[in-house]
């Protein structure tokens, strides 16, 4: 946004950036720890519920990082709009509108 680029454009952009590095880093996290997971050797039957839980993890942040993060800074986006236009923003009265327009009323 700061190059000038308008909201949805700028997710777009910065999503499709962050998508390789993500899913590269998820899938080969996710193959180690797939085998330790679903059939541990008789040594590594303690490491089952690390590597469970780690994969859980891992799938859980991967989603944040693709889908949760960038709705969640559209709707913050459209908070703080909402809140520059109806709280920040001079409201202009009647004798205002008047001085500034040459009417005394708004035109509908």
């Amino acid at each position: 946004r700061r190059r000038g680029l308008e909201r949805t454009r700028a997710i777009v952009t910065a999503s499709m950036l962050r998508l390789r590095p993500v899913l590269m880093t998820a899938f080969t996290t996710g193959i180690a720890l797939f085998p330790v997971a679903l059939y541990p050797p008789p040594a590594t039957e303690q490491f089952r519920n690390i590597a469970t839980g780690m994969t859980g993890g891992l799938l859980t942040s991967t989603m944040m990082t693709l889908i949760v993060i960038p709705v969640a800074y559209a709707f913050m986006d459209d908070i703080v709009n909402f809140v520059k236009r109806f709280y920040l923003e001079p409201k202009l009265s009647v004798p205002a509108f008047a001085k500034k327009t040459g009417n005394a009323l708004p035109e509908s």
